[in-house]
């Protein structure tokens, strides 16, 4: 059987596709710019403030939502969001957060450049 394996060319394998992460991010941001795939967004709230978040193809807080306005409770404190399969993107990933009672967020996006 472990001569079976060694037997397959290696050029049969399809290479793992990969994702790249932003910085850790605390505000509004245009997170990535040029086109791409939107794999997920991790958050980590403050804990006691809920948050709500769009995410726009574009450089700024306008053009077209990526996905409906997401509204998150404060608890638990990191909260992932994957896309299967991702999300197209051709401008960039804008990320407007609003954390309500003036709380804290940090977050990072992951995405695949095209």
């Amino acid at each position: 059987m472990v001569a079976l394996l060694f037997a397959v060319p290696a050029f049969a394998f399809e290479p793992p596709e990969y994702m790249n992460f932003t910085a850790t991010l605390d505000d509004d941001a245009a997170a990535v710019t040029g086109a791409g795939y939107l794999y997920g967004i991790v958050f980590v709230t403050d804990g006691s403030n809920a948050l709500a978040c769009d995410v726009y193809n574009a450089l700024s807080a306008t053009g077209t939502k990526l996905v409906p306005t997401l509204q998150m409770a404060a608890s638990p404190r990191i909260q992932t969001l994957n896309f299967d399969p991702p999300i197209p993107y051709s401008l960039g990933v804008y990320v407007d957060v609003t954390v309500a009672g003036g709380g804290t967020i940090a977050y990072m996006v992951y995405y695949r450049k095209r």
